[in-house]
């Protein structure tokens, strides 16, 4: 997954593809790009990763999991260590266990 933000010109998947093919291993090619106006920056001008995350997870239909601390505890006092979709990221549903809040 890549996100693009195309300049006067807009190319297309298959014509990133052929370039970043000229310069990257094949096993480092992004499967898909995602077209964005503009990248989410913090005030330090850093790229915020969680906001594109949770733009792609929104439009596949899917809910961010909420963030766990250094415990494994999530903010709602979750224990669970569940892995999700895709892995342990903390990406996908949230845990809906009885252990929240304890």
């Amino acid at each position: 997954m890549a996100f693009v933000v195309p300049g006067a010109r807009r190319p297309t998947g298959a014509e990133l593809q052929a370039f970043l093919l000229e310069r990257l291993a094949k096993y480092k090619l992004p499967r898909d790009f995602v077209f964005v106006e503009a990248l989410p920056r913090t005030a330090y001008g850093k790229v915020v990763k969680g906001e594109l995350r949770e733009r792609w997870l929104a439009a596949q239909g899917m809910e961010p999991q909420r963030h766990r601390d250094h415990r494994g505890r999530s903010s709602d006092g979750c224990r669970s260590r569940r892995a999700d979709a895709f892995g342990s990221r903390g990406w996908g549903s949230p845990c809906s266990c009885s252990t929240a809040g304890s």
